[in-house]
């Protein structure tokens, strides 16, 4: 057996003859999904259900937690989520073998039935499809969310015993929602229109707005739950950073702070557990990631958990209704984590599934935050990951996407995959970034392409003094704005960095912001990029379609067809630019991949593809001539592959490629 999974992986590879069993086998392990990434528990604890990859599809697979016998149910194709209701009975979303988004049931003698009220809608069109347990809005209701990338999000509501459609109802905006625990006589909306929003109380079909305000602003609330007591956790934006608060419902007035920090926003992630319809907890990152409690019953049961799991991260994603058995994962920077079975009155803590048994927490390496100051002396923040060799390791640059996101010192298998090959990684929380308060995210605000970027700059000088990307060798590594910042940066810098790899990038920022015009969400765009026709000089300016000509080192583009955020087509007229300016450029059109690259054979050549690039443009061993001796061939049969690619699109579509053409008098492009 391991000798075929080499053969195929083997095949799988990009082709180079230079790469060695090492790099195939750390590329197949890192980028290999998590196992079981959630756990849903019963409400009379006797069951566990997760899904699990088997013959290349995401199966049900369920779990008796008295005798801990496992049960696999089947489907015609991947399951996304799954709840239990009526006690044991199973609702689950999944993806059928004809690429639709279908709703089953699972009953008791495991017979599974299509949910005839919610058939077949596009997988294309939906980027999740999310189902609450029952009871969390109304009592015995259990509510489906089909979100779509256009941002909106349409809501069914369906009776538990019958799943007919009781009612239903859209939500046009992506930051659109109703806090969970509301219900027909008392619900909570956050609702959006552009950059201004508003939280309404709904009570006995009466709508009372208890705040309004601002995308940005010093005042922004956000209603993230209710506390077991029926008050509302809200995180609350006071100054230059964000806290979290408990809010009385009507009057809506501040009980009492719940956290706070001085260097950091509130960026809690909540942790919600069926059976249960308040918040009792957030898993919430400073410098490494802490467990804060709302429920004090909860909190005094953890605090046994972590006497014996030390050094780890542990929080609750599963209970009974009782709190007599709670399934808790514990996880670290270095591996994804592990769950455990808990039963307080027993005080027994029982090992139950590893969500990466290929892993060993002991060989990863571990994230340190660091800091730094920036051209104009505003700190930087970032995370800094360093090889076991640590003498003279390049470095990868690593900028995430949004910009409205960040970083967190947690396991991040694309940091430890380079991290394994030798690199150093850096991973700067440049302006605009959030977690780290108002100023630094709104010091990013129009500053695409220009002090964002600086502030990238600015952390290979903080490494080079570190002893890592010395003599330039240094590689921008990003997915999404990451990829644009990252080709950006060879652009700028063409004499201080050897590549930059961009996954699902953009490269025209004018013709980003057109394609989103429609949008609900594009008053938000244009706060943070800038708006056409008032900022059309400078969004030419910093687009690289127009810098293609300063690019001297080699770059690498990658692109699914199926990308519903970023138009695929601006991926491939980048890639005529590249090669009408005679670029050396390495490509990889994935015609069954979107935003992101989900797939586990279109990770692994991914991985597998980003290692041999590097290793062909930026060995870990610089002396080792013969990884470069065969580029010019590698990078032409690898685009040759991509053209065919891009030209069955084109055929499927009834389309022509796009012309890139210069302003007269000018270095502008236009693609049209």
């Amino acid at each position: 057996m391991k000798k075929i999974l080499i053969l195929v992986l083997i095949i799988f590879s990009f082709g180079n003859v230079f790469s060695d069993q090492s790099m195939v086998a750390k590329s197949s392990k890192y980028s290999r999904h998590v196992d079981y990434p959630f756990v849903k528990m019963s409400s009379d604890g006797k069951q566990l259900l997760t899904h699990l990859l088997t013959d290349g599809y995401y199966q049900l697979l369920l779990i008796d937690t008295e005798t801990y016998k496992t049960e696999l149910v089947k489907f015609w194709g991947d399951i996304m989520d799954a709840e239990f209701y009526n006690q044991d009975k199973i609702i689950v979303s999944a993806i059928d073998t004809s690429q639709r988004a279908q709703v089953y049931i699972v009953d008791q003698n495991r017979e599974i039935k299509q949910v005839e009220s919610l058939k077949g809608i596009s997988k294309t069109a939906i980027s999740r499809i999310s189902i609450f347990p029952e009871g969390a809005f109304e009592r015995d209701e259990i509510r489906v969310a089909f979100e779509l990338y256009d941002g909106s999000t349409t809501y069914y509501n369906l009776d538990s015993p019958t799943l007919k459609v009781n009612s239903e109802f859209n939500l046009p905006h992506p930051d659109d929602y109703e806090v969970i625990g509301s219900n027909k006589n008392l619900s909570i909306r956050e609702l959006w229109e552009g950059i201004n929003y508003k939280i309404v109380l709904t009570k006995n079909d009466k709508d009372i707005i208890l705040h309004q305000g601002e995308y940005i602003s010093e005042d922004h609330l956000s209603v993230l739950g209710f506390t077991d007591k029926g008050n509302l956790l809200v995180k609350r934006s006071d100054g230059d950073k964000s806290s979290l608060s408990e809010y009385s419902v009507n009057p809506f007035k501040k009980v009492k702070e719940l956290w706070s920090s001085d260097r950091y926003d509130f960026d809690g992630d909540r942790i919600y557990l069926a059976n249960h319809k308040s918040i009792p907890a957030f898993v919430v990152d400073k410098d490494k990631p802490n467990v804060l409690y709302i429920d004090k019953q909860l909190k005094n049961i953890m605090s046994k958990v972590n006497n014996a799991l030390k050094n780890k991260t542990n929080f609750p994603v599963a209970a009974d209704k009782n709190f007599e058995k709670i399934v808790i994962l514990s996880i670290s920077e270095t591996h994804p984590g592990e769950y455990f079975i808990y039963e307080p009155s027993k005080k027994t803590l029982a090992p139950l599934l590893s969500r990466a048994e290929w892993i060993s927490s002991s060989e990863g390496l571990a994230i340190k935050e660091i800091a730094y100051k920036s051209t104009d002396d505003l700190q930087i923040t970032g995370y800094l990951t360093e090889p076991k060799n640590k003498k003279n390791a390049p470095l990868i640059v690593l900028p995430h996407g949004g910009p409205t996101a960040r970083d967190y010192a947690r396991y991040n298998p694309m940091v430890q995959y380079f991290a394994s090959l030798g690199y150093a990684v850096l991973q700067p929380a440049y302006r605009g970034s959030t977690g780290y308060g108002a100023k630094h995210f709104e010091s990013g605000l129009k500053q695409i392409g220009l002090k964002m970027q600086d502030d990238l700059y600015e952390g290979v000088k903080f490494a080079n003094s570190k002893g890592y990307g010395l003599e330039n060798r240094v590689c921008f590594i990003g997915a999404s704005f990451g990829a644009y910042m990252s080709i950006k940066a060879v652009a700028d810098r063409p004499e201080k960095f050897k590549c930059a790899v961009a996954i699902a990038g953009f490269y025209d920022v004018i013709a980003l912001l057109e394609a989103d015009k429609e949008k609900e969400f594009y008053p938000i765009m244009e706060e943070i990029y800038g708006s056409i026709p008032e900022d059309k000089q400078y969004l030419q300016e910093v687009s690289v379609t127009n810098l293609v000509e300063k690019i001297q080192g080699e770059v690498f583009i990658i692109h699914g067809i199926q990308d519903r955020r970023i138009d695929t087509e601006q991926a491939f007229d980048f890639i005529r630019l590249l090669e009408q300016s005679n670029k050396n450029y390495l490509s990889l059109i994935l015609e069954d991949e979107g935003h992101s690259i989900s797939k586990s054979i279109n990770r692994r050549r991914l991985y597998l593809g980003i290692g041999e690039f590097l290793e062909y443009v930026l060995p870990v061993d610089s002396s080792n001539k013969d990884t470069v001796k065969n580029k010019r061939q590698y990078f032409s049969l690898r685009n040759k592959q991509a053209k065919k690619a891009m030209e069955r699109y084109y055929k499927k579509y009834d389309k022509s490629p796009r012309v890139c053409e210069k302003e007269t008098g000018s270095h502008i492009r236009k693609c049209e």
